[in-house]
């Protein structure tokens, strides 16, 4: 049974995926103030981990001090698409903070596609993978995952911000997802690198796919410290840094860039209307895209 005062979570970061997360996890690391997850990034919880147990999850964040940390926050950026998610925080958490930050869609598509090319879940083109692989598309589809989120926790509770403040100025980004969180500013030391976590084709798929799955029964045992040594150690860049050898990056056709456009142009804007904000700059990349991959196009044979 649970004691009374164990730490849960006061704040989530529900994503979705490809938004930024792994940067924004490593700007609340650098803080002494906030309480993430001992030893491993993401804890699942609310997803696939949900069946072992409220203890389980509150294990994960056993150190928390309440003279030092003004909040405990769990990055979760696979939960923004995940419905079933939404009656679980609720249920589990008290009052939790939400923080959503939403990127240009197509762009987040890509670097979905980048991610799982690297990591050696797909072999599919990008025109191909975005037609056969629905949680490349879904994720993006924000209006439509983000109305639920509305519903049942208010707009009060549920903060939206946007990568492109975090690509243009990481300094007001940070000020949104401190001002969320309620957390005094932090010294510019904090603010990692501005290039994390970013996309590129593995050296051997076949050693990708292996090092993903090692990765995964590592930590379904609970050998987190394994796993980060792992990555100290530089064992990722030897799987997955670019080589020589590495495929050339794929390419997206004009038609697949429409097929997007067509996915995504009546969410954008119902997402405008939930959000009351103009997004033509959204619209203005794509034809400028559009633009730019006619006028690149060789003809099909």
């Amino acid at each position: 049974m649970m004691a009374p005062d164990s730490p849960l979570p006061t704040g989530l970061v529900i994503g979705p995926m490809r938004t930024g997360s792994t940067w924004l996890h490593q700007y609340l690391s650098a803080r002494d103030d906030v309480c993430l997850p001992k030893d491993v990034k993401e804890t699942f919880y609310f997803a696939e981990n949900y069946s072992k147990g409220e203890a389980w999850y509150a294990a994960h964040f056993r150190h928390y001090d309440p003279v030092q940390h003004r909040r405990i926050i769990d990055v979760s950026p696979t939960l923004f698409q995940n419905h079933a998610a939404i009656a679980r925080v609720r249920a589990g958490l008290r009052n939790p903070v939400l923080v959503v930050t939403l990127r240009r869609p197509i762009t987040r598509v890509w670097s979905h596609y980048m991610h799982l090319r690297q990591y050696g879940a797909t072999t599919l083109g990008f025109d191909a993978a975005v037609r056969e692989i629905p949680s490349i598309i879904e994720p993006s589809l924000y209006a439509k995952h983000l109305v639920h989120w509305l519903d049942a926790f208010g707009r009060d509770t549920v903060h939206v911000t946007f990568y492109d403040d975090l690509k243009q100025d990481e300094a007001k980004y940070v000020r949104q997802v401190n001002a969320a969180f309620g957390l005094p500013d932090a010294a510019t030391y904090a603010l990692p690198a501005s290039r994390v976590n970013s996309g590129s084709l593995p050296r051997s798929l076949l050693l990708a796919r292996a090092a993903r799955r090692a990765a995964a029964g590592l930590r379904r045992g609970g050998l987190h410290r394994v796993v980060n040594a792992g990555k100290r150690l530089g064992l990722s860049n030897l799987v997955y840094g670019r080589s020589r050898g590495a495929a050339a990056k794929p390419m997206m056709r004009p038609d697949t860039h429409g097929y997007l456009v067509e996915r995504f142009a009546t969410d954008v804007d119902d997402l405008e209307r939930l959000l009351g904000l103009d997004l033509d700059n959204w619209r203005e990349q794509w034809a400028a895209t559009a633009h730019e991959l006619a006028r690149h196009a060789r003809p099909h044979a």
